[in-house]
């Protein structure tokens, strides 16, 4: 994954894609100094976060370990400007210039931090990186560590820390696979799949324009179909994980009426016979094809249980590189337009650290895809749709975002119900309507 993180970044310099901010607002007591020394002592425990990438005149990039690299460390107290309003709208702006300033993955340092004095013992963080350096499990991580290594120094003792496990770990793990045999596992999966399921609503603004501009939709479930979800997963042995893609792939076969789909598939891409793989930064995750198949005659729970049994016999072959996926088919970089993902919020909203209260979590991400479907389980099951607005019309969109929860809704009331008896928006008369409405051009 990373090598195709390398080469987008090569041939989009001025793109934001791949370019990961988290900024959260912290009260309490901070001391500017300490904060960057906690910081250095970071980047000093692990490789990773002094790496480079090295690709001109190479046959093959290298990612190279450099003895020596502090991070990017910038503060700036803003307590005595102007109101809060005022000081709200400069962290705005600072957030977007920074998205803007890519990172040269030969040249810069792929980590910086700005830490903003609000007044009144509140600290703002911005924390951005490339994510060719690590994934969004690793921020959990840091952020932790950041903590005990800042309380550590402030209370003059050392950190409450393991040893750090190297990520050449995980590279040597991944150098012994066996390649063909997970070639031939993934030409298996593919076989057969003929016609191609693109992201809803993308024909529609096709062509009109290039570049990125972020949308949003969000979509969650009300208390009492939370509980809903947790006992169908509980008593049909399923993972809220595999409920949420398959819920994804039903409604995106309904709006391409076909009943074989696949998208991409974020998975985790840790080992677990790597040992203390869960604590190990670097970039681990890939995208994978996910395949959903099914007929009308089919109930959710048999749908259910064969997505996740191709899940468990696919997970040993979640390494194998999506490009070298892709060139198993006829289809190859069209196989899929977009992705779904499964995450948990890396830190907890309003987590008392030693005085410390974390809150107003926010953050910055896209990656090269137009579309992508994320689920947050911790917060009350929240699905989120980030797409490009100028590849892809909100208007469908949207539509398809209503359908996913009813789709959800219906499963979780209905008990044992048939594919074929899932309606569109629960509505049998807005079937053509929306389909319609998906298949036609704007005026």
């Amino acid at each position: 994954m990373q090598e195709g993180m390398l080469l987008h970044s090569v041939m989009e310099e001025h793109s934001t894609a791949y370019f990961e901010q988290a900024s959260f607002r912290l009260q309490g007591e901070f001391e500017p100094d300490l904060i960057e020394k906690s910081l250095d002592a970071l980047f000093e425990r692990h490789d990773i976060l002094r790496t480079a990438f090295v690709y001109q005149d190479r046959e093959k990039p290298l990612q190279v370990v450099l003895n020596r690299r502090k991070c990017l460390f910038h503060y700036e107290d803003l307590a005595t400007m102007g109101t809060g309003r005022e000081r709200q709208l400069f962290l705005e702006k600072y957030r977007l210039d920074d998205v803007h300033k890519p990172f040269h993955l030969t040249k810069d340092v792929l980590m910086r931090v700005a830490v903003f004095h609000l007044g009144n013992r509140e600290f703002e963080f911005v924390w951005s990186h490339h994510h060719i350096l690590m994934d969004g499990w690793c921020t959990g991580i840091i952020v932790s560590e950041f903590f005990e290594m800042y309380n550590s120094m402030r209370e003059n003792r050392r950190p409450n820390l393991a040893a750090a496990i190297p990520f050449r770990n995980y590279i040597e793990w991944l150098e012994k696979q066996d390649r063909l045999t997970s070639r031939e596992y993934w030409r298996r999966y593919l076989a057969h799949y003929n016609k191609l399921t693109g992201a809803p609503g993308r024909t529609l603004l096709q062509g009109q324009s290039s570049g990125y501009k972020k949308a949003m939709l969000s979509y969650h479930l009300d208390q009492d179909h939370l509980r809903l979800l947790q006992r169908f997963v509980r008593n049909n042995r399923i993972t809220m994980n595999i409920f949420s893609q398959t819920m994804w792939g039903i409604t995106l076969a309904k709006f391409n009426g076909v009943t074989d789909v696949i998208f991409g598939s974020v998975v985790s891409g840790r080992p677990g016979e790597i040992p203390g793989i869960e604590t190990m930064l670097g970039l681990f995750i890939n995208t994978v094809p996910r395949r959903i198949r099914f007929d009308d005659s089919m109930t959710i729970v048999h749908v259910l249980q064969n997505v996740q049994n191709e899940h468990i016999e696919g997970e040993a072959h979640h390494y194998f590189p999506l490009g070298d996926i892709q060139a198993l088919t006829p289809h190859k970089q069209d196989l899929f337009d977009h992705i779904v993902s499964f995450d948990s919020y890396p830190v907890e909203k309003n987590r008392e650290n030693k005085g410390t209260q974390l809150m107003n979590i926010d953050s910055f991400a896209h990656t090269s895809f137009d579309l992508s479907v994320k689920v947050v389980p911790d917060l009350n099951f929240l699905v989120r749709l980030d797409f490009n607005a100028l590849a892809i019309d909100r208007r469908v969109m949207s539509q398809v975002g209503e359908q996913l929860m009813s789709i959800i809704r219906q499963v979780l009331t209905a008990g044992e119900i048939l594919v074929g008896q899932l309606e569109i928006a629960g509505r049998p008369q807005q079937r053509k309507v929306l389909i319609d409405d998906f298949n036609q051009p704007l005026e």
